[in-house]
């Protein structure tokens, strides 16, 4: 499931704001199957201020789901492993 502005701004008023309905969407559907995408430029903003409203609206998550909602999924999906193996050989 992708991700984007235009999903935060769909949400930002339901109960207990954007932040929490993608606690209750990464429960739902885990991490693994979510991925972020600035939309940039079809949505309004720097990709700084995409990726300031995306931080915001993940501020529930786990820094585990985070790097999988921001960067694994994306590597997986397109099939370049060889940056997870890279970035975690790194950390």
């Amino acid at each position: 499931m992708k991700v984007t502005g235009a999903t935060f701004e769909s949400y930002v008023d339901a109960p207990g704001g954007g932040a929490q309905f993608m606690r209750a969407l990464t429960d739902h559907f885990g991490a693994d199957h979510i991925i972020w995408g600035s939309n940039f430029p079809a949505t309004q903003g720097t990709v700084r201020d995409l990726m300031d409203m995306a931080k915001r609206n993940f501020e529930l998550l786990s820094e585990s789901e985070r790097e999988k909602i921001f960067f694994e999924t994306a590597c997986r999906i397109y099939r370049i492993a060889t940056l997870i193996s890279a970035r975690r050989s790194a950390a």
